[in-house]
């Protein structure tokens, strides 16, 4: 279980295996960018696409955007 303030997301179910559970990625919107840890599966995501906790979702742009453009790669 995470919590909203948690710095977790869910990734594509296009490119999902459990052996990403727990792994960390480091995701970016312009200057700013948050460290996060791979905690679920998001089906409706095009294969790129993250699902952002609120939190992880904040360090990057505001929440009333809804949706904002996001580069991301694997770390650790």
């Amino acid at each position: 279980m995470s919590a909203d303030t948690d710095y977790v997301v869910a990734i594509s179910a296009r490119i999902w295996t459990r052996a990403l559970c727990g792994k960390q990625i480091l995701a970016s919107s312009g200057p700013r960018s948050v460290t996060v840890t791979i905690v679920d599966t998001c089906p409706g995501c095009a294969a790129g696409d993250l699902d952002l906790s609120p939190a992880a979702f904040k360090r990057l742009g505001n929440l009333s955007d809804g949706r904002i453009p996001v580069t991301w790669r694997f770390v650790g």
